[in-house]
């Protein structure tokens, strides 16, 4: 099983005191975003930093979304397929038991049959 990874390639946009970050996941873009508060000091790569780990939290509740939905149907395919096999052995008993009891009526039948009777 592949384990999923961190994202490491981001697009980032930087503007006045907004960073964002972007990267696709699933053909779509997740953006992240960090803006400096006013009485803080700008810094560009604090920023990249923080907006690209915000991004890569969305990614991952996105991928968290599609896992449990994955899952989900998966469970309801795996009852659906338990549920055959258990009719099926159900069947397969019912059929072993009703050929035996043929067998021993054709057995029985053979015996009690007269030796010279045509």
């Amino acid at each position: 099983m592949k384990k999923p990874r961190i994202k490491e390639k981001y697009t980032y946009v930087t503007s006045n005191n907004l960073v964002s970050a972007g990267a696709r996941f699933a053909g779509n873009w997740v953006w992240g975003h960090a803006k400096c508060h006013p009485d803080d000091e700008y810094n560009e790569e604090f920023g990249m930093a923080l907006a690209a780990a915000r991004c890569n939290a969305k990614i991952a509740n996105l991928r968290w979304k599609r896992a449990t939905e994955r899952y989900r149907k998966a469970r309801i395919a795996l009852a659906q397929a338990e549920k055959e096999f258990n009719e099926a052995c159900d069947y397969f008993t019912r059929a072993y038991d009703l050929r035996k009891e043929a067998r021993y009526r054709v057995y029985a039948l053979d015996i009690e049959r007269p030796p010279y009777a045509d």
